[in-house]
């Protein structure tokens, strides 16, 4: 298996299933944009706190999912050939955990609660960067 990074969009509505423990864990697809602008699917199985947020996704969400990623294909109706991947999704991240994480760093008010001080604005405009002495938990 490959560690790996993807980013896409959810395809088709994530499905909740129960394993013989009775945990929950979650099986769904993202659909990523190659760079020769063709999609390519992603067959992902989440476990855990992971699962509960990639199940809270719909149709279309945008989403990035991190962990261990075995090559596929599949072949078409016509015979041809057509890469696909499987994934163990160990992390999920999408556009409301980025919220929280900048509401962490700003205040309530869309103010950094350093007080402005900071080493600059965000390329989106999304806020400010935080100081250099100031924690930032993965995003």
């Amino acid at each position: 298996m490959i560690d790996g990074l993807i980013a896409g969009k959810v395809y088709g509505q994530p499905q909740s299933r129960t394993d013989s423990r009775g945990r929950v864990f979650a099986l769904g697809k993202i659909r990523a944009a190659t760079a020769a602008g063709e999609s390519l699917f992603v067959s992902c199985i989440v476990f855990g706190d992971a699962a509960t947020q990639f199940l809270a996704l719909a149709d279309g969400d945008p989403v990035a999912a991190a962990g261990s990623i075995t090559p596929k294909t599949w072949t078409d109706r016509e015979g041809q050939a057509h890469p696909a991947l499987d994934m163990q999704v160990q992390q999920v991240l999408t556009i409301y955990h980025l919220r929280k994480k900048r509401q962490r760093v700003q205040g309530d008010d869309g103010q950094q609660q350093d007080g402005g001080q900071s080493g600059g604005y965000m390329p989106d405009g999304g806020g400010q960067w935080p100081d250099q002495g100031d924690q930032w938990e993965g995003v």
